[in-house]
Formats: C-alpha cells, structure tokens, sequence
C-alpha cells in the first residue's frame, strides 16, 4: 500500500490519522504526505496506540512543528519495528506523556530524528540512526542504501543482520518480500 501527497491542513496525520483508537500498520510506503498539525504521515493521538512494522516514510515534510513522520501526541504510544524513515524532519516524535519504541529500524532525516518534549519517551535499539542514539546495538554509520529513492541495501551495509531477531517472527518479510530473518 503506497499512502502519498496527501494533505489535511489542521488535523495533522496526512496519512494516517489515529484518535482514541489502535491500529496496526505494516508493510506500507508513506510519501509526500503534509499535515497542519504534525504527524505528515502518521498521527496517533489522544491515547490512541499504533503499531508500525516493515514500512518505508520518506519526504514526508510541511511546515510547523514539523513532525513528520511518526507522531505520538497526548497520551499514545507507538511500537515501530523494522521500518525505514528518509528525509523527513522530527522524524519520529513523542510529545504530551506519549510514548515510542523503536528497534530495527533506520532513520535518516533532514533535523532532529528522535524528538521528545512534556513527559515522552522514545527508547530505540538495534537501529541506524542518522544523529545518533544511545541506544543498544545502535549505530550512526551511513546505511549504504543503493542510490536515490532506492532505499535497498547495499552489500556491506552496517544495517544488514545486525538487527535483533527477538523483536520479529520468523515469518517476516521485507517490502520487496524478502524474509528478515536470514540463517
């Protein structure tokens, strides 16, 4: 499922938006997606719970506050596993007591990947991420991805089988349907 150039000018969640709900969304592309009020492709608000696994966010940007690609807002929370978020700004943000997880994931972007503020949380492991995290098995190193708009590794990547194994089932698979867990 491709979710892209949409626009909702108040509301925020140009893509998805959640309020007082739960949802899973898996093995999705979000693009150029914009919103009024955060979350330009995803927004869980108002105690709402998300799940994110094996999707790909890129270029989803607008204006203020500039969270763009996963938002957690008043009270929700958000699992996001295996999922690569490109050019956005405020990649990831928990804001109002909200709060994130976040493993095996890479997440290059345009500011601040990882932004927290009031009482919010965002606890990642095992992911690639562009200005750093102390999270364990994190790394910054560059992902090798193979060129413009192609986000696929390359051989050699830091990113290949570096994951933990323990936060995916072994049935799995990538968005060009290859299985995550090789060997």
């Amino acid at each position: 499922n491709v979710i892209r150039n949409n626009d909702t000018a108040s509301t925020g969640g140009g893509g998805v938006y959640l309020n007082h709900g739960s949802a899973e969304i898996v093995r999705c592309i979000f693009y150029g997606n914009d919103a009024g009020d955060g979350g330009r492709a995803v927004k869980a608000y108002h105690h709402s719970n998300i799940t994110v696994r094996q999707c790909l966010f890129y270029d989803n940007l607008g204006g203020w506050p500039g969270y763009d690609g996963v938002c957690c807002w008043n009270t929700s929370n958000a699992t996001i596993t295996n999922c690569t978020f490109i050019g956005n700004n405020k990649t990831i943000s928990a804001v109002y007591w909200s709060h994130i997880v976040l493993t095996n994931s890479i997440v290059r972007g345009t500011g601040n990947n990882l932004y927290t503020s009031v009482d919010s949380t965002i606890t990642s492991s095992y992911c690639n991420i562009q200005d750093g995290d102390a999270g364990e098995g994190n790394t910054s190193a560059d992902p090798l991805f193979v060129g413009a708009g192609d986000f696929r590794l390359l051989p050699g990547s830091p990113c290949i089988d570096t994951g933990a194994n323990s936060a995916v089932s072994a049935d799995i698979f990538d968005l060009d349907s290859y299985p995550r867990i090789v060997g």
